[in-house]
């Protein structure tokens, strides 16, 4: 999963500067690479998956183990809060039509792992012998979310126009719109939007007369950087850091000699993330204990 896209890393990569970087084949390419590279690593880190969808997973079972720490938390829970996974066993590890299912598992307070019933024990030992179905994950997206909008509305949503929140000040650049079911796709470009936002659509960003007008009625799907906007502010900074330093990162200065010494970053810390990406990261990296 990408945790960010390239519109919102040409602006983060040109700092404090007061206009994104440049749309072109020279800038992208290297961006692009960088997006890809970093956000594969965060997820290492992070020692999770972070895309939402149903996911499978095996696990080693030993004596008297009764919980199992999921890689894609938080579990979503259905509308009627009630666990719709499950759980089975075949200490053959696999799974071609004799297994059993554990019935009553059921997740933890945190939704992080699933557990075994209170009464259920299991003596035997087996690898790969738990096999464990579940939807998880933190958001379909990392930049584009849905939003219901309200059935009356003006204009015509179009694909590559931006879009203000008149409550939140957010901005963003529409998908797509599906008139049936009054779903309006947005990447989110920076801010967070919210219910109650009347929508302004624009050919430029904030500038224009509007061209459609709407209110967001109901937050369908939320992407990455509304639920989490931490880890996608900590891919765009590393992303940045790497850009900036794609032909020098043995190199932290120069001295007056004329030589040059290598930077700490790469040798002194397990992964080479700068510091303030590891301080946004680390309250989201996964803890997994038998």
């Amino acid at each position: 999963m990408l945790l960010s896209s390239i519109r919102r890393v040409r602006s983060h990569v040109m700092g404090m500067q007061s206009a994104p970087m440049t749309t072109s084949n020279d800038n992208d390419r290297l961006l692009k690479q960088w997006l890809v590279t970093v956000s594969r690593a965060i997820e290492k880190y992070l020692d999770r998956d972070l895309e939402i969808g149903a996911k499978i997973e095996y696990y080693t079972l030993s004596s008297r183990r009764k919980q199992f720490w999921i890689n894609a938390p938080p579990i979503i829970m259905p509308s009627t809060n009630v666990w719709d996974g499950d759980v089975y066993v075949d200490l053959e590890g696999l799974f071609t039509g004799r297994e059993s299912i554990i019935p009553y598992c059921f997740p933890d307070e945190y939704f992080s792992s699933v557990r075994f019933p209170y009464a259920y024990w299991m003596e035997w030992t087996g690898v790969k012998s738990i096999r464990v179905r579940y939807n998880g994950g933190l958001a379909a997206h990392a930049v584009n979310s849905v939003y219901t909008l309200a059935a009356t509305q003006t204009g015509t949503w179009a694909a590559g126009s931006y879009v203000a929140g008149s409550l939140s000040g957010a901005v963003g650049v529409v998908v797509s719109y599906a008139a049936a079911t009054l779903a309006l796709t947005v990447e989110n470009y920076y801010g967070a939007f919210v219910v109650g936002d009347v929508l302004n659509q624009t050919t430029a960003e904030a500038t224009g007369s509007a061209t459609a007008t709407g209110t967001i009625s109901a937050l369908f799907s939320r992407c990455l950087v509304e639920v989490a906007p931490e880890i996608v502010s900590a891919c765009e900074a590393q992303v940045r850091y790497m850009w900036k330093h794609t032909s020098d990162f043995e190199n932290v200065g120069s001295v007056k000699d004329g030589t040059t010494t290598r930077a700490p970053l790469l040798t002194i810390h397990e992964w080479p993330f700068i510091p303030e990406v590891r301080d946004l990261l680390q309250p989201y990296r996964s803890v997994k204990t038998l």
